[in-house]
């Protein structure tokens, strides 16, 4: 099989037609067709069912789909780091609390001293930017926790805390202005929590901390869970429940959100700088890890 023939195979899929993926490519559709048929013969699977009315994309179809899209990514990626072009890329792949609060001030000034560069964010929960960068689809990773994989590279790069959050009732107004400190087990027993998703850092900071506060994470009761830390604080916001986010989360919601300190060091945590072992880094890529690190 040739890049070609994955090219094809997966703008048929996003087209839904053979006939829009030849326009697309610009292609006669035997052209298109003959493709899918050299990808079908040599892996002897059916890809593609076509019918009268579309394409319907098979269970090895699926499967070959997910592959073709990091191989072309990675062609992508070999491409740009072996061109000359003047315009350099870095492409990031960052969790939703690096993504959404840490490259927002950090790449404005950057930017200003290497106005040549342009950065692409993948966002995605921990665990999806470790798998990315280990299939060499990102060139470094941002995420909250440290990953076990022998194939990556952690360094912490910057420091969080985990803060609960909360609407701005009369009860909890009550529980700010007292002198002595919140009863924590209480307070998550009796009000539904919006949590982060599964794989995400934030979700499995959480339940340490829940469970040095001495609270078990099935007694929660949990309204909803989310992977945007915007669309849970404005939940929050709204009177849907409480939650734990990081700190960094409600530096411009101050107005419409309680925020109590968790007293547990478990509610400390770093941020990680992910990259593979033995990388040979673009020297754009080098200095602008030297940027975050510094």
């Amino acid at each position: 099989m040739d890049f070609k023939q994955l090219n094809t195979f997966l703008t048929v899929v996003n087209c839904g037609s053979f006939t829009k993926a030849a326009d697309k490519l610009y292609l006669s559709q035997p052209t298109i067709s003959a493709h899918i048929s050299a990808l079908e013969r040599e892996l002897n699977k059916k890809l593609i069912a076509r019918t009268t009315k579309r394409v319907e994309v098979t269970h090895d179809g699926m499967i070959l789909l997910e592959y073709a899209k990091k191989l072309l990514q990675i062609k992508e990626n070999m491409l740009e780091a072996l061109s000359d072009s003047e315009k350099k890329a870095i492409h990031i792949g960052a969790s939703t609390t690096p993504s959404a609060y840490i490259l927002p001030k950090l790449l404005p000034g950057y930017l200003k001293q290497h106005s040549n560069v342009r950065f692409t964010v993948s966002q995605g929960d921990s665990r999806s930017v470790a798998e990315g960068l280990t299939e060499g689809i990102m060139d470094i990773g941002l995420i909250g926790i440290q990953p076990q994989n022998d194939s990556l590279i952690s360094v912490p790069f910057c420091r969080d805390r985990l803060i609960l959050i909360t609407p701005v009732n009369e009860y909890f107004l009550s529980l700010r202005d007292r002198s002595i400190q919140p009863d924590f087990i209480s307070i998550f027993n009796n009000n539904p929590i919006i949590t982060r998703e599964l794989g995400s850092a934030t979700r499995k900071s959480s339940e340490n901390v829940l469970s040095e506060l001495g609270i078990a994470a099935d007694s929660l009761k949990i309204a909803a869970e989310l992977n945007d830390c915007e669309a849970i604080s404005r939940m929050v916001a709204g009177g849907l429940g409480i939650a734990i986010v990081s700190e960094f989360a409600i530096d411009d919601r101050s107005h419409d959100l309680l925020s109590f300190e968790l007293p547990v060091e478990s509610a400390n945590r770093e941020l990680y700088l992910i990259y593979r072992t033995n990388e040979q880094f673009k020297p754009i890529v080098r200095d602008f890890i030297s940027y975050l690190l510094q």
